[in-house]
């Protein structure tokens, strides 16, 4: 048996209006002489395919530099962009999926053409588990970046307090160890993430508090000065 590549066109999106319209669009997906077209979505600038489409046999390609070719059409074959899949960066990683943004074609990004495709691709080999999706080290980071952010707003949100916040550890809203994320298990990766977003909801809930104790100690005082004020005033 030979290795195969599913390739899944999903959907596009920001695709330009043809003559003041929105289009009527379809993909062509192509290694090589071999080609396959997707349904044709009407009058949509953010067209949903979800075709799914199989290359059997793609060694010969791949010992030709062949890569995949999915372009992208509106009515009457009028040229949209395209985008490329290299087979040789495939075999290294079996798994893609992704935005990816249109080019024009000979292969470069241009303002007259916009635009992005979302495509996955699985590189299949015959006696091995189906590839799967992995968590890229980019991603737990920016998820962290977001809940760092999202708490210095909230704390910024509160300067006007006389009372300061509890600072809240960064240790309790960090992930407690860094993970092997090209081994990792998924469970154990959505485990970890549901971790710090409880981390998080822990940090809003105490400045929450801070804030509601600070007003009603602020209420407190202002009773108390204008008695004082009072008291004065009657003595005089």
């Amino acid at each position: 048996m030979t290795s195969s590549i599913e390739v899944v066109v999903y959907s596009a999106r920001g695709l330009p209006k043809v003559k003041e319209t929105s289009p009527d669009t379809f993909c062509m997906v192509q290694i090589a002489n071999e080609k396959y077209c997707t349904d044709k979505v009407k009058r949509s600038c953010c067209p949903v395919w979800s075709s799914i489409t199989y290359f059997k046999d793609v060694a010969k390609y791949a010992k030709k530099k062949k890569d995949i070719k999915i372009t992208c059409f509106a009515t009457k074959k009028a040229f949209l962009g395209k985008v490329r899949v290299s087979l040789e960066k495939l075999k290294e990683n079996p798994y893609f999926d992704d935005w990816i943004p249109l080019k024009d074609r000979k292969d470069h990004l241009c303002p007259q053409i916009v635009g992005e495709l979302h495509v996955k691709v699985t590189y299949l080999i015959p006696g091995q588990p189906t590839p799967r999706p992995s968590l890229k080290c980019k991603e737990i980071k920016k998820t962290t970046e977001d809940i760092l952010a999202e708490r210095s707003e909230l704390i910024g949100g509160c300067e006007r307090i006389k009372k300061p916040i509890e600072e809240v550890p960064e240790k309790d809203i960090l992930p407690a160890a860094s993970l092997s994320l090209e081994d990792a298990d998924i469970s154990a990766i959505e485990t970890e993430t549901e971790r710090i977003r409880e981390a998080s909801l822990q940090c809003t809930r105490r400045c929450l508090k801070s804030l509601s104790e600070s007003e009603n100690t602020g209420a407190d005082t202002l009773v108390k000065m204008e008695s004082q004020g009072s008291n004065i005033i009657l003595s005089n």
